[in-house]
């Protein structure tokens, strides 16, 4: 007996080691698998395993919530359908330059701001005022942006969070997220429908993949082109989307007032405010390292 509980005293700290491993392992598959994702300033959390969206969806041409760019965008985030949130930039980037309220000045990367006009969205105010801050005349130059943007990248996140927050704050409204709260932890849980939805949107995102593929073009409706476009760059597949228009619908642009070209240029501004935002993200984590 008392070989047995000198065995079991000079194995504790041994015994308690492996034990220690074996819980902090099973807690991180735990974690990976059902912790929370951060959107915004908020920590999602996904019922029944549904944190990752199945890779066989049904590849489709729909639509999901046409026009409600705002919570494709949240989706496309939440459910890690795009690695970054630089979607929403180009959003609003292509909303102006469909609108005729911006356009690309001819044989040049710069951009004429001079006939934007103030929204009732003050999230876009915010967003907009980000460019026209770089200029005295409304000629938006972009290194003038990557400039400032380099300066001032904290607020631009700060602003994409209130975007994502923006939504998910309707989502509760609609009970579409659930807050919940055990001991001083806050979190929110999502509801079945926002995982079919996001689902349906993966497949989207194949279809625009794949198309020319799969001779899938035709699938195309004529009078949703810009959404195809806004869908595509929400999705990360703006490339994919603008090559197949541009191959198999060049109709598409014979009454507008700005080119592919436009568009790409456009989109282009987008991702390369939210490139400077990584960089000016990596000079700041090397500095405070050494």
């Amino acid at each position: 007996m008392d070989a047995i509980l000198k065995f079991i005293i000079d194995a504790f700290p041994a015994i308690m080691i492996i034990a220690f491993f074996f819980g902090f392992t099973i807690f991180t598959i735990f974690w990976l698998r059902c912790g929370p994702t951060v959107v915004g300033g908020n920590n999602i959390f996904f019922p029944k395993k549904k944190k990752v969206l199945p890779t066989s969806v049904p590849s489709t041409s729909e639509l999901v919530c046409r026009e409600d760019y705002l919570h494709v965008f949240w989706l496309s985030v939440t459910y890690r359908l795009v690695p970054d949130g630089r979607g929403i930039l180009g959003v609003y980037l292509l909303k102006w330059l469909f609108s005729g309220q911006i356009s690309v000045v001819p044989n040049s990367t710069d951009f004429d701001f001079t006939k934007l006009l103030a929204s009732e969205n003050s999230l876009e105010n915010v967003l907009y005022n980000y460019f026209l801050v770089t200029t005295n005349d409304g000629i938006v130059h972009l290194e003038d942006v990557k400039k400032w943007v380099s300066s001032n990248y904290i607020i631009v996140v700060k602003t994409i969070d209130d975007f994502l927050d923006t939504e998910t704050t309707k989502l509760k409204q609609e009970g579409k997220v659930v807050d919940k709260k055990i001991l001083s932890n806050s979190f929110q849980i999502v509801s079945d429908d926002l995982y079919r939805e996001a689902s349906e949107l993966r497949g989207l995102r194949m279809f625009f993949k794949s198309a020319e593929k799969t001779n899938s073009q035709d699938q195309f409706t004529s009078g949703l082109f810009r959404y195809y476009i806004v869908y595509g760059q929400l999705l990360g597949v703006e490339d994919e989307v603008i090559s197949l228009l541009k191959k198999f619908h060049p109709e598409y642009l014979d009454s507008a007032n700005y080119t592919y070209d436009d568009i790409l240029n456009v989109i282009s501004l987008g991702n390369c405010v939210y490139e400077e935002i990584l960089s000016a993200k990596r000079w700041a984590s090397n500095t405070m390292n050494d």
